[in-house]
């Protein structure tokens, strides 16, 4: 702001505050789909487009453009919990075109300043251009908005240098990125000396599985290293599709490598700080010595009351006692066994729980979620999508499916009652105990607990990343 009151032009920081304010109250409104917000969504958008009108800063209006795609990402998981209300399952791309359409008016009136003031191509707060923030996001219907209005399909802002084409083919997002390629060349190369198709080829984007998500059903036993959970034969080698890394061997700039190129892939060897004491916490007696009176969250899918399903408070010693009946009965006297899938039981009760290494090297600074995550054999997660992840397993064995984001689907269905008519599955891996899952933004996924399972999910909140000085790690 000083700098431009430096250069004779006349900046009222009201203005930036205003864009600012107008388009969380609309996005707001429209998240809360009132009768009483009617009127909100009919006079913000005029609102909104007289004080672009009045020429703000262009700081301004690129922070507008930035927080406009960043709603209508945001906007997307609110309609898809809306959707699955009176749907099983909804894709990615379906969700998307609603979300777009609904803030429809707030983004012509943002693509219409960025146009009018030859911003199209210029570096919003987080480091990225308007079409590279827009295929980062996956929002495809908005990024052909930006082409059609003049964008450049080669411009690039980050320090990665991540093309559009890029940052679509990761996402395995053909079209566009074949689209963007005709235009850029396809060997143009990003700062690791990556082409499109390089990440095309890392994410797996040729490779298809079809059918549907088979529970296993091992003998299920109490290993010295089990930490008293029911658990399978330890495997010494198992199918994985996804890359697989060695702890020891992953240093910073290749951990750089996958997330900026949105690669899922298996961490093995993972080591902690005071490792055993942070094992210690997750076995089976700990739990019930520390926090037997704790209640924790529990449903047959994560979250279920989001999606009309029963959901409760038990502690967790009503819940291992649930599990024990469980065992001793056999999965199949529960079509839909219960899952503990906590968001406060980390922070509340095990603070000294931290981002499984190597990770907190890009992620220390930036804010983030923890998942407690325990069940009995046969639970999981049905298919669904969120920003970046890191999935440890303390304890158990865990079964994965990886969509990439060009097919990713959300859905309410048990992970073993889920067919994949017309969809794909990019990738399969069984995770087992000591072992790390990443799992990139927009990438769908589903699990299922192989034997009694326990660990912690860490969701990276990329709606907290405003500008690359606010996350310093943060890739598009």
């Amino acid at each position: 702001l000083l700098l431009l009151l430096l250069m004779g032009q006349t900046v009222a920081s009201e203005d930036h505050d205003e864009l600012l304010r107008l388009i969380e109250e609309f996005t707001l409104a429209v998240n809360r789909s009132e009768a009483a917000d009617a009127e909100i969504i009919a006079n913000v958008p005029p609102h909104f487009t007289r004080v672009l009108a009045a020429q703000p800063p262009a700081a301004s209006v690129l922070l507008a453009a930035q927080e406009t795609l960043r709603g209508v990402a945001q906007l997307r998981s609110m309609i898809t919990k809306d959707m699955l209300l009176v749907r099983e399952q909804v894709t990615l791309a379906e969700v998307e075109a609603h979300a777009s359409s609904w803030l429809y008016r707030l983004w012509s009136a943002v693509l219409d300043a960025l146009r009018q003031r030859k911003l199209l191509d210029a570096a919003l707060p987080i480091g990225a251009t308007p079409l590279q923030l827009a295929c980062s996001l996956a929002l495809f219907s908005c990024a052909d908005d930006l082409l059609a209005a003049g964008a450049d399909a080669c411009a690039v802002q980050d320090t990665l240098h991540m093309s559009p084409a890029h940052l679509a083919g990761r996402q395995c997002q053909t079209t566009l990125a074949n689209r963007l390629m005709s235009t850029c060349g396809h060997d143009v190369r990003d700062a690791l000396n990556r082409t499109v198709l390089d990440l095309m080829t890392a994410n797996g984007c040729e490779r298809a599985m079809t059918g549907l998500l088979s529970p296993h059903t091992p003998a299920l036993e109490h290993r010295a290293d089990s930490g008293g959970w029911r658990v399978p034969p330890r495997l010494h080698s198992s199918v994985c599709t996804l890359a697989v890394e060695q702890f020891s061997q992953l240093n910073a700039s290749r951990l750089l490598s996958y997330i900026s190129s949105g690669t899922p892939f298996l961490l093995k060897g993972v080591q902690f700080l005071n490792h055993s004491a942070v094992l210690a916490r997750f076995s089976r007696a700990q739990l019930l010595h520390d926090f037997a009176d704790v209640d924790v969250r529990a449903s047959a899918i994560p979250y279920g009351d989001m999606f009309g399903r029963h959901s409760g408070l038990v502690t967790i010693a009503e819940f291992l006692s649930y599990m024990d009946t469980q065992a001793a009965e056999g999965p199949e006297t529960d079509v839909d066994p219960y899952y503990v899938f906590d968001p406060f039981f980390i922070a509340e009760h095990m603070p000294q729980v931290q981002i499984p290494p190597p990770f907190p090297t890009l992620w220390q600074n930036q804010s983030h979620v923890f998942q407690f995550i325990l069940g009995p054999h046969n639970t999981g997660s049905p298919f669904h999508f969120h920003s970046d992840a890191v999935n440890f397993l303390a304890f158990g064995s865990k079964m994965w499916w990886l969509t990439s984001p060009a097919t990713s689907v959300y859905s309410c269905r048990h992970p073993t009652q889920h067919a994949l008519p017309g969809a794909t599955v990019t990738h399969s891996c069984l995770q087992q105990a000591g072992e790390v899952v990443f799992v990139p933004q927009l990438w769908g996924h589903a699990t299922l607990n192989v034997g009694e399972a326990v660990g912690f999910a860490v969701e990276l909140d990329h709606a907290a990343c405003r500008s690359q000085e606010g996350c310093p790690g943060f890739s598009l």
